[in-house]
């Protein structure tokens, strides 16, 4: 990962597949199998929790998706409902659809 957002977009994502996961992401992990010791760090930074994140990462930054809307309208910031103006309002009001 050279991009230092896509990294901590990953971390973020990790920490969530653990917390679902019923894990503490902060919480210490320690492995050893016949004295070796394969992992050693912090919940999030395990293996399988990165692999999710970067499947997840992957499906969301896909170029199967919707390109974002573009910058001339106008969104509500929670619903993604785009507002009419008020002259597009009236004419629904009146029985006159624009749309």
């Amino acid at each position: 990962m050279s991009d230092p957002q896509t990294a901590a977009d990953i971390e973020t994502l990790a920490r969530m597949a653990a917390r679902l996961a019923g894990r503490d992401p902060d919480e210490h992990l320690k492995i050893e199998l016949a004295g070796a010791r394969p992992f050693d760090d912090v919940m999030w930074r395990y293996h399988d929790f990165l692999k999710r994140a970067e499947a997840a990462y992957n499906a969301l930054a896909g170029p199967h998706l919707v390109p974002p809307p573009t910058r001339n309208r106008q969104h509500h910031s929670t619903s993604g409902v785009a507002h009419r103006s008020a002259v597009n309002r009236s004419e629904s009001k009146a029985g006159k659809s624009t749309s």
